[in-house]
């Protein structure tokens, strides 16, 4: 499909921070599905990211691509948030047998596997397998150097230097992120927590304007502004028809002109994600992949061992798999034998 069946051209006047009217075209993506590029210059499909052949000018739906899950839905060629690692927890379980009812077996198909058809009528009985047992996966979630772990498990930068708006957005897709995209309240109130911490008193940018259409706020990820938000009193209210960009001081939000300089938040998927299986005895690992912080009496690379002085099996996956040597001692005492004689007749 060609690319001006994408795009809406759409000259857009406006006041400059210095009070100068101004021209700006503005590429709009129109084709159902379609994402503009990181550079705003052109658009691509949702088939054409990752595809191995750079569309965008700027190669911007090639990069990062390895953070990308297709058909994740989000706005623009640039990189996705990965979903949370999930923990497996111990599962002990006896299925009970599956009886299948028999049905007539399609006809074989060059190439593929027969199935064996069962006497008509007849059920077939599946033993069920024995008892499994599932020991924990440990998940470890890693940032890059410079960010930081959100409640969110996503990875947080607080910039120290001011910066445009625009220069915010570069020094973010620098580290391979995005400005920070606030969304849901367990996202926002990390972030409003930790500026409350070390800098209480500067704006922020954040990942969200309306430079596209006035009004029609749009995520740093290309998704539109949902119902959560943090709005300041009578805001967004694009005072001097200059104001675009979205900061946050305090807890709440208020849309500024692009042009000022402010403190920017950077977001990033998580950098590695680091596994070990630690015999349900940790919940950290080491970045070769060892357990950390070896519980319940326990050691070894996968706590699979009972500390010195203490035995048991360490690879049942229970916090009493190793006690006391003593507790498994077993003291034989010889008890006297007592005979009853009778009573003389």
């Amino acid at each position: 499909m060609k690319t001006s069946f994408l795009l809406l051209l759409v000259v857009a006047t406006f006041l400059s921070c210095e009070g100068k009217k101004s021209h700006q075209l503005i590429i709009q993506c129109m084709y159902p599905h379609a994402l503009p590029c990181t550079n705003r210059v052109g658009c691509i499909t949702e088939q054409e990211r990752c595809d191995g052949i750079a569309q965008c000018s700027d190669g911007s739906d090639e990069d990062n691509c390895l953070a990308h899950y297709a058909k994740h839905g989000l706005g623009l060629a640039q990189p996705v948030m990965k979903p949370q690692a999930v923990v497996t927890t111990v599962q002990k379980h006896h299925p009970a047998p599956v009886i299948m009812k028999s049905h007539p077996a399609p006809a074989p198909v060059k190439g593929q596997p027969v199935m064996v058809q069962p006497v008509k009528g007849q059920p077939v009985v599946v033993q069920a397998p024995k008892q499994v047992v599932m020991l924990q996966q440990v998940v470890n979630l890693a940032c890059q150097t410079g960010y930081v772990m959100g409640e969110d498990h996503l990875c947080y930068r607080f910039s120290t230097d001011v910066v445009k708006y625009a220069d915010a957005e570069r020094a973010c897709a620098q580290d391979g992120a995005g400005l920070a995209v606030l969304r849901d309240e367990v996202s926002h109130g990390f972030v409003y927590g930790f500026l409350q911490a070390y800098n209480p008193l500067n704006p922020h940018w954040i990942g969200l304007d309306d430079r596209m259409i006035e009004g029609q706020y749009v995520y740093a990820d290309g998704t539109a502004l949902g119902k959560f938000n943090h709005w300041d009193t009578a805001q967004p209210d694009d005072q001097d028809m200059d104001e675009d960009c979205v900061q946050m001081q305090g807890y709440y939000w208020n849309d500024r002109a692009c042009c000022e300089e402010k403190h920017y938040i950077c977001q990033a998927p998580p950098a590695q994600q680091i596994t070990c299986f630690c015999h349900n005895h940790s919940n950290q690992c080491n970045m070769d992949g060892s357990c950390a912080d070896c519980q319940h009496n326990t050691m070894g690379a996968h706590c699979e061992m009972c500390q010195p002085g203490y035995a048991g099996a360490a690879t049942q996956g229970t916090p009493h798999d190793c006690l006391p040597i003593q507790t498994y001692r077993v003291m034989q005492v010889k008890q006297p034998l007592l005979v009853m004689q009778p009573k003389g007749k």
